[in-house]
């Protein structure tokens, strides 16, 4: 399959997808059931995404009109919630590729604990540590453990190390509170945004406030970060 024949493939199903969409506005609108307004918006959302993708692909001027500006906030939430997951995800692949490509056997904070907290309970049945044994082998790394196996890999002080772990950590608040639908930070998340450099991010009223020119920080801060792997 050639290279515009797969573009135009693209095209065509992106298109489809749009028109498609479209239908769901009169059932998903205004006075509907709430939970039918809610997936209206999330069609809202994703049309303003389908619309620039298929512009970029033919050069298009496909335009998007909201009625209400409801709809646009709720578009840039969408944009929000794809660069902050996505930025978190390229990050914590990074930290498994540095980690594999140097043969870095990284610890498992939790199951540690757990086994610790599990031989308290001795003697206990055999069948039952079993169990709970093997549960405790399913569980997986977490991104803070990925962390400090990458931290401990580099020259910087324990200081300096103390401040990428709290802006990560910041940035792991931001990434899970986007795909959120209450914006509310508690006092700790509101803490630990301020620690790691992020209080432009937490508003007066102590809910998290996401804007769009934040975007090449959080890129720049975490390019940072890798440059002092090499």
């Amino acid at each position: 399959m050639t290279k515009m024949k797969k573009k135009a493939d693209h095209l065509r199903s992106i298109e489809t997808a749009i028109v498609e969409l479209a239908l769901l506005e009169d059932r998903t609108r205004a006075p509907n059931p709430i939970p039918h307004q809610y997936i209206g918006t999330i069609v809202d959302n994703t049309l303003g995404l389908l619309t620039a993708s298929a512009n970029s692909l033919d050069n298009g001027v496909r335009i998007v009109t909201f009625s209400d500006d409801k709809n646009w906030l709720s578009l840039m939430q969408a944009v929000h919630r794809s660069f902050f997951s996505s930025i978190h995800i390229a990050i914590e692949i990074s930290f498994e590729r540095i980690l594999e490509d140097r043969n870095i056997q990284v610890e498992n904070k939790q199951q540690i604990k757990l086994n610790k907290e599990l031989k308290t309970f001795e003697p206990i049945d055999k069948k039952l540590e079993a169990f709970i044994t093997k549960i405790i082998k399913g569980i997986p790394l977490n991104f803070k453990d990925k962390l400090n196996a990458v931290l401990k890999l580099t020259s910087l002080s324990n200081n300096e190390k103390k401040k990428w772990r709290k802006f990560f950590i910041g940035m792991t608040i931001v990434r899970n509170k986007v795909s959120h639908s209450n914006p509310t930070l508690t006092q700790q998340q509101q803490e630990d945004l301020k620690q790691g450099g992020l209080q432009v991010l937490v508003s007066e009223n102590g809910n998290l406030k996401a804007n769009p020119r934040m975007y090449k920080q959080f890129a720049e801060f975490s390019l940072n970060f890798f440059d002092l792997m090499n």
